[in-house]
């Protein structure tokens, strides 16, 4: 089984938890996956578009994780 997940920037962990039949009590783990890491904290996630000063003009930007600017 596999699925694509959204990159959230942090290491994930799954876990599996169950309650006796009657389902009263407390949860018990039952299993739990290793850390799973991101591939790419710096992924661009989302895109932002914004109109310019002129009517044939929009910029595009992306949000990622990175502190850097860089101009165009």
């Amino acid at each position: 089984m596999s699925w694509q997940m959204i990159n959230l920037r942090h290491p994930l962990q799954f876990r599996y938890y169950s309650r006796d039949h009657s389902c009263s009590g407390n949860y018990s783990l039952i299993a739990q996956s290793i850390n799973i890491q991101p591939l790419n904290y710096n992924e661009p996630t989302h895109i932002h578009l914004a109109y310019g000063d002129r009517l044939d003009q929009i910029f595009v930007s992306y949000l990622t994780n990175s502190s850097q600017y860089t101009s165009q």
